[in-house]
């Protein structure tokens, strides 16, 4: 995984957060719960909590899926917390 140096991200009242985010540009794929895949996508930032991933094209995501970084073979138990145009919000389970 990625050092575990952090970059902080702005307080602002759009964007508070309770736990620092790294950027990152890594590939990854989603799957259904019932192991499915459903696609690749990209993480653009993930904390100790959950993940902003960039969907790679249009998607249907159920609210929980399972997130695959396939070089690492890590996984993660996921629910969809928020989606917007081409990107979710995922938060680990």
């Amino acid at each position: 995984m990625t050092s575990a140096a952090h970059l902080s991200v702005p307080d602002t009242l759009s964007n508070r957060r309770n736990f620092d985010r790294t950027r990152m540009n890594r590939p990854v794929e989603i799957y259904s719960d019932a192991g499915a895949r459903l696609g690749a996508c990209t993480i653009k930032d993930i904390s100790a909590r959950g993940a902003r991933i960039a969907l790679g094209s249009d998607l249907e995501v159920p609210e929980t899926i399972v997130l695959c970084l396939p070089e690492e073979g890590v996984h993660w138990r996921c629910e969809v917390v928020r989606t917007n145009d081409r990107e979710i919000g995922i938060e680990f389970l």
